[in-house]
């Protein structure tokens, strides 16, 4: 087989094969990792569901009279919430009143709440499958989901005492895609089982969704993933009975993750693409491609897609083998993207849009650890040591951590800087 190169993207066409190579390795890894079973209710969820008081059944009830109230909830780790909140707060791919694709310069999401719940206390979520502990991780994703349905939270993490109201969600946005492996079904499995007409939305399911909607014939998705999400299972465990659920069983997907070091920290967004598509050039299908989803936070989204479009525009003999790799009805698709689509899609089919005339506005709350959970291990700065935060059991009705409203005083000097940074609008609504 014959492999064309561009030589944009490499210093040398050694260091190319090299990191074809180890690219290529990288992702038989990932893909030899055993799928575990997670067939089988959660008992923390059969305990929800016994309880008549608890907060699902609260909001069944309450969206039921009033759909329109309530607020948009994103939890998840923290980098990716602040993402997928700018995308609801700055989204206009469409008319506000037809609904049609088509920008309106009013914000798709006026007159919502977005609430930003930054997973402070229980992340990297990649240890929980480096040390084989999904099971609580699935718990964990329950545990998000009933807090955002709750109407309480704590005012400050060392007092459990301050407690104070907060709205309740009528979408829960899961931004990390951990939770489509680790969680998701139980999440829907309480929503459908309790009645509660509350939507759950994860990245992977709305990825494969948009990807759905946009292929003009069977899919076959590369997806461009980070190393820890690959290892630890998440496409395996997932993307399959997604497929089933959208009736797509003939669809096919490859993982592979880009291999970086300092000899390619320089590259550009064209040279990443054309090193990615190299590799799917030497995978074992090369069928032309869909899809690709973006599912590594390190890559721009909006730089990609310009060199996508750069691609395809593209007429040089050299850049031919990518081109062809692209279908007619190709889409590059990102997680915070599909998902502002399926709940903009959810809240005009249930009318639940506030209809209020004003800008998005955001809240954000965090998760401290509970300083009084017993046996709860912590390091220097007052999180959870590791051996705890990976070690903790599944079946505990305590979550060992808290919901807390944000305030200067609890915010991360980097993760504001990141804010600032990856984030404009949703800093801009902080700091006001």
């Amino acid at each position: 087989m014959v492999h064309f190169v561009s030589m944009s993207c490499i210093r040398s066409g050694m260091k190319l094969q090299l990191l074809v190579v180890l690219a290529v390795a990288l992702t038989a890894a990932s893909c030899s990792r055993e799928v575990r079973d997670h067939a089988g209710i959660l008992p923390y969820v059969e305990r929800v569901l016994a309880d008549t008081s608890s907060s699902v059944y609260a909001s069944s009830r309450q969206f039921s009279a009033h759909p329109e109230k309530g607020v948009i909830a994103v939890v998840g780790r923290a980098e990716d919430v602040i993402r997928v909140t700018e995308t609801l707060l700055t989204a206009d791919n469409h008319d506000n009143i037809s609904g049609r694709r088509e920008p309106d310069l009013l914000p798709d999401f006026a007159g919502e709440t977005v609430q930003s719940f930054l997973d402070m206390a229980n992340t990297p979520y990649s240890g929980y499958a480096d040390n084989a502990n999904e099971l609580f991780l699935r718990e964990l994703n329950v545990h998000h989901l009933l807090s955002a349905l709750d109407t309480v939270c704590l005012a400050n993490p060392y007092d459990s005492a301050s407690a104070v109201r907060k709205m309740r969600a009528k979408v829960v946005i899961f931004a990390t895609s951990y939770a489509s492996a680790y969680g998701m079904a139980d999440v829907d499995t309480l929503l459908r089982r309790s009645a509660c007409p509350v939507r759950a939305i994860s990245p992977l399911g709305s990825m494969v969704n948009q990807a759905v909607r946009s292929a003009a014939g069977p899919m076959n998705i590369a997806i461009w993933a980070d190393n820890d999400k690959a290892r630890g299972g998440v496409y395996s465990s997932s993307m399959p009975a997604l497929f089933r659920e959208v009736g797509a069983e003939n669809a096919e997907y490859q993982t592979f993750v880009l291999y970086e070091d300092e000899f390619t920290s320089d590259r550009t967004a064209w040279d990443r693409l054309i090193a990615f598509l190299d590799m799917y050039l030497v995978s074992d299908s090369v069928k032309p491609l869909s899809a690709i989803f973006i599912d590594d936070p390190n890559v721009s989204v909006s730089l990609m897609r310009d060199a996508v479009e750069a691609l395809k525009l593209s007429t040089g003999d050299d850049l031919l083998p990518y081109r062809n790799i692209l279908r007619e009805d190709f889409v590059l698709l990102d997680p915070a993207g599909c998902m502002a689509e399926d709940c903009y899609s959810y809240l005009r089919k249930a009318d639940a849009f506030t209809h209020k005339v004003a800008y998005p506005e955001n809240m954000i709350y965090f998760t401290a650890p509970d300083y009084d959970y017993p046996g709860a291990g912590f390091d220097s700065d007052g999180q959870f040591a590791p051996a705890f935060r990976y070690g903790r059991a599944a079946s505990r009705d305590e979550a060992a951590f808290n919901l807390v409203k944000m305030s200067d005083r609890f915010f991360p000097d980097s993760l504001m800087q990141f804010m600032e940074t990856e984030a404009p609008k949703t800093f801009s609504l902080y700091v006001r």
